[in-house]
């Protein structure tokens, strides 16, 4: 039972890597792993609703903590049912948001590019992006059970 949720703040206080890879989502889940050192859990697929038509995009999504600084990552996929998460970044298959103000991206895109399945990666410039609020994403919390029993007499 899901009742609140822990919200990715929409701001542009993140870096965005876009990344070009033909690999599977789980795949390249599993390359980063081994390229970065992180542990990376799916999440709830990430889905907005588009302006523009009436429809659902829904993209799978996965999530990311840096164990020495706590940094938090999403990686979502781009593509889905022909439509794109971020337009601007129609070039690659996946992107990786970072939250908060990280300060290591050119390590990461340097990691991620020796990925043999990487065809290219790339950092997007967030001020540059019309659709980086798609980008937010909500993070289900469940919600305790609570049991009120009656007081017998």
């Amino acid at each position: 039972m899901t009742d609140r949720k822990i919200t990715s703040e929409p701001d542009k206080n993140f870096k965005l890597i876009g990344i070009a890879s033909a690999e599977r989502d789980y795949r390249l889940c599993y390359m980063l792993t081994e390229a970065l050192g992180w542990e990376i859990t799916r999440l709830a697929n990430h889905e907005i609703e588009l302006r523009e038509r009436t429809a659902k995009l829904s993209v799978g999504t996965f999530k990311a903590v840096q164990p020495l600084t706590g940094s938090v990552f999403y990686l979502f996929a781009n593509k889905s049912g022909g439509e794109l998460l971020l337009p601007e970044g129609g070039n690659f298959d996946y992107l990786l948001k970072t939250e908060g103000s990280f300060k290591g991206v050119k390590d990461i895109l340097k990691k991620i590019k020796q990925i043999e399945t990487v065809l290219t990666a790339s950092e997007i410039p967030v001020k540059a992006l019309k659709n980086w609020d798609r980008l937010a994403y909500e993070e289900p919390v469940e919600k305790p059970d609570v049991v009120i029993k009656k007081r017998g007499k």
